[in-house]
């Protein structure tokens, strides 16, 4: 993992994958997971239950609860398999699929 100079605020459950890279000022939420060779801009979020895939460069903020991917990585839909293992319940897991589905129709 390579962190710059700069401060990261990271929490407990996080999980780095190889070559995953942070810049300055960069806030990791619980339980996010982030692929192989992703790259953080300074500045950026990641929010609680993320993961990200192989190669994902991130400039912006993502939200709780998804899966994202991709240069300048966008959320594809919600990280289902995390949410299972997490122990969350159906009827939450609905209710957040259809947010967040909203939420990605909306950028």
């Amino acid at each position: 993992m390579c962190i710059s100079r700069m401060t990261a605020k990271l929490v407990i459950h996080t999980i780095f994958a190889n070559n995953a890279s942070l810049a300055g000022h960069v806030d990791i939420h619980d339980y996010a997971i982030l692929g192989g060779f992703t790259l953080i801009h300074q500045f950026c979020k990641i929010g609680s239950h993320v993961i990200t895939a192989v190669g994902s460069v991130v400039f912006k903020d993502i939200p709780p609860y998804v899966t994202a991917a991709g240069y300048d990585a966008k959320p594809h839909g919600i990280n289902a398999e995390g949410l299972k293992r997490a122990g969350f319940q159906q009827i939450v897991f609905c209710k957040l699929n259809v947010h967040i589905r909203f939420y990605i129709a909306k950028v």
